[in-house]
């Protein structure tokens, strides 16, 4: 549906078609492997792992607010 709409609005281009396809492969690996470490992960890493990543991500959505102002 949200494809529907974005095309009707001009941005659904042959280019951003050609580029979704040349990184799907890569997405699918990344599902697949993540999905079949995810079975055997610990669930206390796991969430050590989560919570380093969401900090990280925080800290530099952070630093690139500060740079805007």
């Amino acid at each position: 549906m949200g494809l529907g709409f974005l095309a009707r609005e001009g941005l659904v281009t042959r280019e951003a078609g050609l580029l979704a396809l040349t990184f799907l492969p890569v997405l699918v690996a990344g599902v697949w492997l993540g999905a079949r470490s995810f079975k055997s992960a610990d669930p206390t890493r796991f969430r050590q792992i989560v919570l380093l990543v969401v900090a990280g991500l925080a800290v530099i959505t952070a630093a690139k607010a500060a740079l805007t102002l």
